[in-house]
């Protein structure tokens, strides 16, 4: 599976070439917008010394980088190849039980770990593939655009909060798969449009590269990310831009759903995406999916859509490219596409469980949609053109006479954006990224400073950021496998020649957690806990005696 993915991979680059010399033209006329989009990227590009923002979570923003690292020493996997593993007991080089996180899977690591061997491994490559994702993204974001409202000030203003939006710009250089699988979403749509909306002619190779650049994409796109399924339903989105005339168009777009069609069919089952959510589903103790998931959800995405600090004004634009759908010539062009996608990610999203803790307890905040955000952010970016096209068009009724209010108001819009963006990106980064060092890395580089690594066992429910921090020779405990993927007899006698287990305990741990991992605590009751030291944010790290 590996090898597939690196080559779509490689093969969508060098198709993607291709398609950018043979409009060298095109990229020629717009060459001020690219070198505005360029200057920004290099402005706030993260420093490759720094301290990236992984994004916070404890499991899913640090997975894809344990997953590559692992992934230098383990690639022949038995069962579900196309999922992430990482190791439950034992090391990156030398697992002895590995585990795997359903419904999440190695596009991401592959890329990351052909970075590891082209320069070494380091634990912040999937940030930097990331970054670089979200970097062409605008890019691509900038002619999407231009596609469909045919104005530069208003596209580069939609790449531009694709861009800076203060929220997002810090999961496009995350350890999450949303921003990569953003990238492969504008490439795709890019490519729908192009192909199946404008009534254009394209030359005959151009044609060729674009159907291409279509079929990987939407493969890369499916790879990556489960909700991505929801690419499949574009030919329906499509519909209200289309002629009831047998049209060139028309033809390809039956065509390609055609081939869709049996493609969701095949995916469905290869993926087991019944299976992952049937499993989810017993974990929990209820269903997925559900009605009443969105009546809390919904209102969440809302607040969070609405946060001044996170969003701007964007949010606001936004309102103003969903009101323009109202105009029949807006409905006729490729613009119901994008705002279906919009609305049916929202719907996925806004539906679907977020935890264990969530379901039980209801417990979920604003934050944690905005990494789901980050996947559908090209929609609501590009709706923000649409939104902006209409502001201009009011400000051009409402300046009479002068020609030029319209670009005034929208070029005013941009530079206010930009302007508020980098103090509100700065803030939220040493808010979020402080909280992150504190509570999720920094208990992890201490840990591993005391610590022997060929001798010693660290027993931690931090073992996915273990795996990507360590040493490939650091042997670690998962906590949460303890009972289900480590039976806990079989793990005592493992963990007989152990020199010393050190338990990176949390210090806040309440009855919810024994309740929820009972084998666990049963297990730590057979060992005596002692040295405990602190230091480690909010974990102490204590040494077990057998009892």
């Amino acid at each position: 599976m590996l090898v597939i993915i690196l080559f779509l991979f490689f093969l969508l680059l060098l198709l993607g070439a291709a398609l950018t010399f043979t409009n060298r033209t095109i990229l020629r006329q717009n060459i001020f917008e690219m070198l505005i989009l360029f200057a920004v990227s290099v402005a706030f590009m993260p420093s490759l010394n720094g301290r990236p923002f992984m994004g916070l979570e404890y499991e899913d923003a640090y997975m894809f980088a344990a997953n590559s690292h692992y992934l230098l020493f383990n690639q022949e996997f038995s069962v579900d190849p196309l999922e992430t593993h990482a190791c439950a007991f034992g090391s990156s080089s030398d697992c002895k039980t590995e585990v795997i996180f359903g419904g999440h899977f190695i596009t991401v690591p592959s890329l990351a770990y052909f970075t590891h061997k082209l320069v070494g491994y380091h634990p912040y490559a999937v940030c930097w593939i990331n970054y670089v994702a979200s970097v062409i993204s605008a890019f691509l974001l900038y002619f999407l655009c231009l596609n469909l409202v045919r104005d530069r000030a208003c596209s580069l203003l939609a790449a531009l909060v694709y861009a800076l939006c203060p929220a997002i710009f810090l999961f496009h250089s995350s350890g999450l798969a949303e921003t990569t699988s953003s990238f492969f979403l504008v490439i795709y749509v890019f490519c729908f449009i192009s192909l199946f909306i404008n009534k254009k002619s394209y030359p005959e190779i151009i044609s060729w590269l674009l159907w291409g650049l279509l079929g990987i994409s939407l493969c890369l796109a499916l790879l990556t990310k489960r909700e991505n399924l929801v690419l499949l339903a574009l030919p329906l989105f499509a519909l209200p831009a289309t002629s009831l005339r047998w049209s060139r168009e028309v033809r390809n777009l039956t065509l390609w759903a055609g081939i869709t069609i049996p493609l969701a069919i095949v995916l469905t089952i290869g993926f087991k995406i019944f299976q992952i959510e049937t499993g989810e589903s017993g974990d929990i103790g209820a269903p997925t999916f559900s009605v009443q998931y969105s009546a809390i959800l919904i209102p969440l995405f809302c607040r969070a859509f609405l946060t001044f600090k996170w969003f701007g004004i964007s949010t606001l634009i936004l309102l103003c490219g969903i009101a323009a759908m109202l105009r029949p010539s807006v409905r006729r062009s490729g613009w119901p596409v994008v705002l279906g996608l919009f609305f049916a990610y929202l719907i996925v999203y806004t539906s679907h469980y977020r935890s264990y803790y969530f379901v039980k307890y209801g417990s979920v905040t604003e934050f944690g949609s905005l990494r789901y955000i980050t996947n559908f952010l090209p929609f609501f970016a590009a709706l923000t053109a649409l939104g902006l096209n209409e502001i201009q068009v009011l400000a051009k009724d409402i300046g009479g006479r002068w020609d030029g209010c319209g670009k005034l108001v929208v070029n005013g819009i941009a530079a206010v954006w930009v302007l508020s963006s980098v103090g509100m990106i700065h803030s939220l980064h040493t808010e979020w990224g402080d909280e992150e060092w504190d509570n999720r890395i920094s208990p992890v580089l201490n840990t591993l400073q005391k610590v022997s690594p060929r001798e010693d066992y660290i027993l931690t429910n931090l073992s996915v950021i273990f795996q990507v921090f360590a040493g490939s020779n650091v042997r670690i405990v998962d906590s949460y496998s303890v009972g289900t993927a480590l039976p806990v007899d079989s793990l005592i006698k493992d963990l007989k020649t152990a020199h010393t287990i050190w338990w990176l305990r949390p210090n806040d741990a309440d009855v919810e957690d024994t309740k929820r991992y009972p084998e666990f605590y049963q297990f730590v009751q057979q060992y005596e806990v002692t040295e405990c030291a602190s230091g480690f944010g909010p974990y102490s790290l204590c040494h077990l005696i057998v009892r």
